[in-house]
């Protein structure tokens, strides 16, 4: 009991101290700013003020820490003429801690010749901030003149003077991007690589600050949130749930995760004692709760509506950004702003980074470019959010007893299978159908989005969503359906009245395995979206061509669904996803992939002749707006094939490239956009060691070399190279003897996997220096290899030993040979 209290003294002097929120105002708008404040102290306020709390507020930040450092560091090296670095996070997150942290460190005192620390008050006066700049960098201002100059003077002096030096300046708690625009003239790029640090509680301002790098994010996402608990204590598989649910109710919070991680490695693991610790952790949800609420009451109504969409999916289900983005979009509720020429996706996307920059959203998982993969909405919020919902008929209430018309009758414009015994539409949808079609038609008539989550096996699923499909249609239901999503539902028996959905925009049928659509789709001429990802679609009707709306296509890759347009008939200009494709000697591009120039994703498995390769490699290189790249290049049995390409360093947009086939240029390699965030190289056929061009890429976090990607023996990572990797792997590079590592390269690499180098000798010696490998696998590797990395045993299992996870699987041929032994 005494160990108890004293966890829940401790976790109170968190909530405590997160609760400065309501008193120094957030990123939401909550609280209010003391206009009053004094400007030119407030701008004097160094990294040394009273209230950095460097030793607590660092905790859980260590990878961030070395991160940023390790980008400023190489900023010069890489001919990199200025890093705008943006850290975002509510009060109290460990912004300044960790800036102060990072602009005291003796490496970066040593790199940087002179430095600036400038704290903005929200009403700040930029004449004042210029001068305090020029004094920290001791700029040759004359003492006499110096109040006498205006702003553009000040910016011009200053900027001349930094002009030939390697500086850093800390902007902490830069609250609009007004602000960053007046100052940023200041500080000009240099030959010599200069840094500019932001702390932001806006997540606005940090990605206005520098739009082609993320911001660092100081809410830690749940996945990132379970590492860092298992880096405090090592979690047995049996509490694996009730750890991610104590995870989750620390809200991201690093220093909370940290400091629960640390007391749970002090106690018995038992699930008694950390369900014990759970309670506690609820048991005063009242400060989060009210602060969230307040939140919700500055929300738009486009926003408010966005999260009641949320109460569709079912309860602790991880969300994919994806599809509620998408969702958002087909139903309307992207709006843009009037005069803008923004998509909805793009305005989508931004609904989405409001909803968590307030809290009211939780990230589960993000992409490696920072975007969000999953979500959930905070638990604390979601049954008065689904009851709003209800009451606001934009949610079905769950029976008719809840139902609140004087005539009795419910009104569903959004109906959501969760197979809930308890929800109205159970026995509609998985009963015996023996309503009446009166009552039947007054319950269905105004549905415009049908989601199911009905993932059982068997034939049951798809044959019951299909029987509710019919029936609606034949009783004249379902008229204004706009949303009809059936991602995961088991082979799912669309009617062919399918096509009478005319008004249908969004037809979502990722992983149900589906063989064939009905021909009536050829009327579904307002769709923008049609999911056919997993399933085994591989012809598209003819008549598909003439839907001009669609904006998204995701095909069967795997069963190579052709594109292939027939002649005369028009092209889908405004496709921004083609996912999928399949494209052979026999396409007609010219008239039809060739047209599409909007692309912000693209996966395309060929099979093309050698002028064909090349159009299509000079098309690719034009996507201005490409994003992501996934080409495949195979012959006719199926194997890879040569990939030819023009140089992709122009697309400035692409953060993801996906490679399989021998490239006829290899030079390509050498020239991928500096942007680029994640790439995948198999079956390339490289004779010369790629890594001392790859390790140059300044926001390459994953990097995968599958498959004979690379034909040589040696390859090596240069110190200071790769600094914001954090997986590699390596899979099949057959010829493959030696790996080395350099010290100082691969700075943050948290997870390594080898897999199938079967003439690899041994592990790279400089392993032991990378103090954040959290996971090493291997895999398929010579019986010697993986012998020499036994723990405890094995001459090489000193390299290694610090890594949290190592796991080894052996080949076949070695699990029949001890079999065989046994």
């Amino acid at each position: 009991m005494i160990a108890r209290h004293r966890f829940q003294d401790e976790i109170e002097k968190i909530r405590l101290k997160k609760n400065r929120i309501k008193l120094q105002g957030t990123s939401i708008g909550i609280g209010q700013i003391d206009a009053s404040e004094d400007t030119q102290s407030a701008a004097l306020w160094g990294p040394s003020g009273s209230h950095v709390e460097e030793s607590d507020d660092i905790m859980g930040l260590e990878l961030h820490y070395k991160v940023i450092k390790s980008r400023l560091m190489y900023t010069a090296g890489s001919g990199e003429k200025q890093s705008v670095i943006s850290i975002v996070g509510k009060s109290g997150a460990g912004k300044t801690a960790l800036a102060h942290k990072i602009y005291n460190d003796s490496e970066i005192k040593k790199h940087f010749t002179c430095r600036a620390w400038i704290t903005l008050s929200p009403k700040f006066v930029p004449e004042t901030l210029l001068r305090d700049i020029s004094t920290q960098v001791q700029a040759s201002l004359q003492v006499t003149d110096q109040r006498t100059r205006n702003f553009h003077e000040l910016t011009k002096i200053l900027s001349d003077f930094l002009s030939s030096k390697r500086y850093l300046v800390v902007l902490d708690d830069v609250w609009m991007t007004e602000d960053w625009d007046k100052l940023r003239m200041a500080f000009p790029k240099t030959e010599e690589g200069s840094g500019i640090i932001v702390t932001t509680r806006v997540r606005k301002v940090a990605l206005h600050t520098n739009p082609k790098s993320p911001p660092y994010e100081l809410q830690l996402s749940d996945e990132d949130g379970w590492m860092l608990l298992n880096s405090k204590i090592d979690v047995p598989a049996e509490l694996e749930e009730v750890g991610r649910k104590i995870v989750r109710r620390c809200m991201g919070s690093p220093l909370m995760i940290s400091t629960v991680g640390t007391r749970l490695s002090k106690t018995k693991a038992t699930k008694e004692q950390w369900t014990s610790m759970l309670k506690d952790l609820k048991s005063d949800c009242t400060s989060e709760y009210e602060i969230l609420r307040d939140a919700t009451k500055l929300l738009s109504s486009n926003l408010i509506q966005c999260l009641y969409y949320f109460g569709l999916f079912p309860e602790d289900y991880d969300i994919p950004a994806r599809r509620l983005i998408i969702l958002w979009v087909a139903e309307g509720l992207a709006r843009k702003d009037e005069g803008s020429d923004e998509s909805p996706e793009v305005v989508a996307e931004k609904y989405l980074s409001q909803l968590i920059e307030r809290k009211l959203i939780q990230v589960v998982k993000r992409k490696p470019d920072g975007r969000v993969k999953t979500c959930r909405m905070h638990d604390v919020l979601r049954d008065e959010w689904v009851a709003k919902a209800k009451a606001a008929n934009f949610l079905p209430p769950q029976n008719r007893a809840q139902v609140s018309s004087s005539s009795g009758v419910v009104m569903i414009s959004r109906l959501a299978d969760h197979l809930d015994r308890r929800d109205d539409c159970y026995s509609h949808i998985h009963g015996d159908n023996s309503s009446n079609s009166s009552i039947f038609r007054s319950h269905y008539k105004n549905v415009r989005t049908l989601l199911s989550f009905d993932s059982r096996e068997g034939t049951a699923p798809g044959k019951e969503i299909g029987d509710f499909l019919q029936r609606g249609i034949i009783n004249r239901c379902f008229q204004g359906m706009r949303v009809l999503d059936l991602e995961g539902v088991f082979r799912p028996k669309l009617p062919e009245s399918l096509g009478k959905l005319i008004y249908l925009r969004y037809l979502g049928l990722r992983w149900t395995y589906l063989e064939n659509l009905p021909s009536s789709i050829d009327k579904l001429f307002n769709l923008q979206i049609l999911d056919l990802k997993h399933t085994y679609v591989s012809t598209l009707p003819r008549s598909f061509w003439k839907m001009q709306q669609l904006r998204h296509l995701y095909l069967s890759e795997s069963y190579r669904t052709r594109f292939v347009p027939p002649r005369g008939t028009g092209s889908l200009t405004d496709l921004q996803t083609l996912w999928g494709a399949f494209v052979d000697e026999e396409s007609t591009l010219d008239n039809s992939l060739y047209r599409l120039t909007k692309l912000r994703k693209l996966a395309l498995t060929c099979r093309l002749t050698r002028d064909q390769q090349k159009a299509t490699a000079s098309w690719i290189s034009s996507l201005e707006r490409l994003e992501w790249l996934r080409l495949i290049s195979i012959d006719i049995s199926v194997k890879p094939s040569d990939l030819y390409l023009e140089l992709l360093s122009g697309l400035k947009n692409l953060s993801s490239i996906y490679l399989l086939g021998r490239l006829t240029k290899p030079v390509v390699v050498d020239k991928f956009p500096e942007e680029l965030i994640e790439l995948t190289l198999s079956s390339s056929g490289l004779t010369e060691d790629p890594m001392p061009k790859l390790e140059k890429l300044p926001n390459l976090k994953i990097l995968q070399l599958l498959g004979d990607a690379f034909e040589g023996k040696f390859m090596v990572c240069s110190p200071g190279g790769f600094p914001l990797l954090q997986v590699l792997k390596l899979w099949k590079l057959k010829r493959l003897e030696r790996l080395e590592v350099g010290k100082g390269s691969l700075p943050i690499l948290k997870e390594l996997e080898i897999r199938a180098c079967t003439a690899l000798q041994t592990i790279p010696e400089g392993l032991q220096h990378l103090e954040f490998l959290h996971k090493f696998k291997l895999k398929d590797m010579p019986e010697e290899f993986t012998r020499r990395v036994r723990k405890g045993q094995g001459e090489d299992w000193g390299i290694i030993a610090h890594v949290r996870v190592v796991k080894i699987t052996p080949s076949m041929d070695q699990q029949s040979q001890t079999s065989a032994n046994i």
